[in-house]
């Protein structure tokens, strides 16, 4: 697998002809899903309602609000997003996921709606380590990292304020620890 046969665009419809276009130049098409575990209530139901109850329960803006209540509608109702979606995603050679879960879970949600092909060519592609990123020999310090986007519109989703309250119980029962909070 190389950069010239990934298309990342997350199943979305809005990209399909950029999907057939790489076909009809009969290039292998992979698309990368970048997903913990695709939520839908057609793949794993209660995840579903468990990730709709979160992010509304978090603080913000009514329009995001408003939007993530959208959004589940489109879901309930597959014709309306979800069967053009599978459609996009059938277009691939190979459709790659992040983690073994989230496999299983595309896997689930293309079967339930009638998509069953999708599940054989889902494959697992974790997301690349640099080399900068690996274990040398040596001591390893006690440090907790956490990465990621740590703004109020993300809060939904990075929930800042569980990490702190974690890390705050962490540390109190491991003093040798520190912890680094990395990203905006």
């Amino acid at each position: 697998m190389n950069c010239h046969d990934h298309l990342y665009a997350w199943g979305d419809p809005a990209h399909r002809p950029v999907a057939d276009a790489i076909r009809q130049a009969g290039i292998r098409l992979i698309q990368s899903l970048d997903t913990a575990g695709l939520t839908s209530p057609y793949g794993d139901t209660l995840e579903w309602w468990k990730c709709l109850i979160g992010m509304l329960a978090a603080p913000q803006a009514l329009s995001s609000r408003l939007r993530h209540l959208a959004k589940a509608m489109r879901d309930i109702f597959p014709g309306l997003y979800e069967k053009r979606r599978l459609a996009m995603i059938n277009q691939s050679d190979r459709v790659a996921s992040v983690s073994p879960a989230a496999v299983r879970s595309i896997g689930k949600y293309a079967s339930s709606l009638g998509y069953p092909g999708i599940a054989a060519k889902t494959i697992l592609v974790p997301h690349p380590v640099p080399p900068v990123m690996t274990f040398h020999e040596g001591l390893k310090e006690n440090v907790v990292f956490a990465v990621g986007r740590w703004e109020q519109s993300d809060a939904a989703q990075k929930d800042p304020d569980l990490l702190l309250t974690v890390l705050k119980l962490f540390l109190t029962s491991h003093p040798d620890w520190k912890a680094e909070i990395v990203g905006r």
